[in-house]
């Protein structure tokens, strides 16, 4: 199947503003890394949600800022440190990438995350989405925060089926979706806030969401 895609992409503010008010009404808001203004804890928590549910990290992250309170700190710390606070969370090529970030931001940057997605997403282990994360989330900048799991939110609004981030990574549709994604100020991170968002088969979900955001439909 394809989907039917529009020749130009829909505007962002009324679908934005009908998830963020369902946000404020059902989401989490007291995660220790939201509402902090603080790129660190962004960056740690950005980092550590890859590929890992929030209840797992949640104590990795209350452990790691007690030992390296700063990216200064982390930046210092002897490898064998930040290896053994990062046991149990896996993906081990993160925790490598974690302290060589560190170090960069320290030598490159004066010990400060730099503002822009072009800068943040230079530095070892940040992508495009995680750039965005910590510009938007940190700085509020306009930047998108664009990974698999808002790609799966897309998916639901184009109309698109199959994997999401395949679908979703050619030139066109990326464009588009970072042009609804960038209407959120970095605040689309649903999948934080409702596990149905992860499952095409919440039918009553996905009808909210598609008649909600008015989105084209796939052609059958």
């Amino acid at each position: 199947m394809t989907a039917l895609i529009p020749e130009e992409p829909l505007r962002g503010e009324v679908f934005a503003r009908t998830l963020l008010e369902w946000q404020a009404k059902a989401g989490r808001h007291t995660l220790p890394w939201q509402n902090t203004g603080d790129p660190y804890k962004v960056w740690l928590s950005e980092v550590m949600l890859q590929q890992t549910q929030v209840a797992t990290v949640l104590a990795y992250f209350e452990r790691f800022l007690q030992a390296f309170p700063t990216v200064r700190d982390l930046a210092a710390a002897p490898s064998e440190q930040v290896m053994g606070l990062w046991a149990g969370l896996g993906y081990y090529s993160r925790a490598r990438n974690l302290h060589a970030c560190a170090k960069a931001v320290v030598q490159h940057f004066g010990g400060e995350f730099p503002r822009a997605v072009k800068d943040l997403a230079s530095l070892p282990g940040i992508g495009e989405s995680t750039a965005g994360a910590v510009a938007s989330l940190a700085y509020g900048e306009r930047a998108a925060i664009l990974d698999g799991n808002v790609k799966r939110v897309f998916c639901r609004y184009y109309g698109i089926e199959g994997y999401p981030v395949p679908a979703i990574c050619t030139p066109v549709p990326k464009q588009w979706c970072n042009t609804l994604a960038e209407s959120f100020q970095g605040l689309l991170k649903t999948w934080h806030l409702c596990p149905a968002l992860a499952s095409p088969r919440q039918a009553l979900w996905r009808r909210w969401l598609m008649v909600s955001a008015r989105p084209f439909w796939m052609a059958m």
